[in-house]
């Protein structure tokens, strides 16, 4: 009698020690009361003893570890530990993996199961399946910040570049044309007398000006194979790789003849009409070599000369 009744103490013993493992359907109550899409018990090893709903209970006696980012564990890590220490609950959002692989946006709430103690602090985590907001959050925020760079380097009067944009236009196109051995050469085009038209007329019309230019810039060759933008006030660039010195002479000229065909009246200039002056330089980039501004100031130098030579023509840098 004395061995059996040692043999049942230590049945018993034995029975104390052993993890519980928690009946599924706490789980399933939970889900029902609480509204959560999933939830899971996680023992003090980190091993998941109950899952609901029951399809997925591929996941119980694996690991927690097992579906977690790399990233993501030592976050997961710290908000099990808090739970685990029955203060308060806690929360973990971000992403997951799911037993077949697929990643998930999760916001979870994870607490200390009181119930479950005596065997070593049993954590509840239960929570929602958030992806499909979280990517359409993420998207909103894309589409956003598009539009913010959109604006951020577009000048608003006439859809050209602005400055800004200019220079990261002209470092890309600086590096393609280095990776290929082609030219980049660069129009400087002023609107002559712009001051006194605005001075007769107003800046409103100035400003009708402004979008007519920029508009004939973006006709013709420009379109096809320039990068057009607004330098500031009356001034205009047009970045064009790949094209030599004397084709975009010719690109320039084009432009300077299309400018007079608007026949836009200049009230300050008896019996004329609104022109444009073209200054023209040409590089060769070099891997390796950034942009110094030479090539601007190299065809704003030669805008310079052709103004002082009279103005609606081309000057071309040598």
């Amino acid at each position: 009698m004395a061995a059996l009744a040692a043999g049942a103490g230590l049945v018993t013993l034995v029975a104390a020690r052993r993890r519980p493992e928690p009946p599924a359907c706490d789980l399933d109550r939970l889900i029902v009361r609480y509204g959560y899409q999933f939830a899971c018990t996680i023992d003090p090893h980190g091993v998941i003893l109950a899952v609901a709903p029951s399809r997925g209970a591929e996941v119980v006696r694996r690991g927690w570890r097992e579906f977690a980012l790399p990233a993501e564990t030592r976050r997961i890590d710290r908000a099990l530990e808090v739970g685990r220490t029955g203060l308060r609950g806690t929360t973990y959002s971000g992403w997951i993996a799911t037993a077949d692989g697929s990643l998930r946006w999760v916001d979870v709430h994870i607490w200390l199961d009181r119930g479950r103690s005596a065997a070593g602090p049993v954590v509840v985590a239960a929570g929602r399946d958030v992806t499909e907001e979280r990517l359409r959050g993420i998207e909103r925020v894309l589409r956003l910040t598009r539009e913010l760079e959109l604006a951020a380097t577009t000048d608003p009067l006439t859809g050209l570049l602005n400055r800004r944009g200019l220079a990261q236009a002209q470092v890309r196109t600086w590096a393609a044309t280095a990776a290929t051995g082609r030219a980049l050469s660069m129009l400087v085009v002023d609107i002559d007398h712009f001051k006194d038209f605005n001075d007769a007329l107003g800046h409103a019309s100035g400003d009708r000006v402004l979008v007519a230019i920029a508009a004939a810039i973006r006709s013709g060759p420009c379109r096809e194979i320039g990068v057009p933008a607004r330098y500031g006030g009356e001034e205009f660039v047009v970045l064009l790789p790949g094209i030599g010195a004397d084709d975009a002479r010719a690109v320039a000229e084009q432009l300077v003849r299309r400018v007079r065909r608007l026949d836009i009246g200049h009230p300050g200039r008896r019996g004329g009409s609104v022109t444009v002056t073209v200054g023209v330089a040409t590089v060769y980039p070099r891997t390796g070599t950034p942009d110094d501004g030479q090539l601007f100031c190299a065809a704003d130098s030669a805008l310079f000369v052709a103004k002082r030579r009279g103005r609606d023509r081309v000057g071309v840098h040598t």
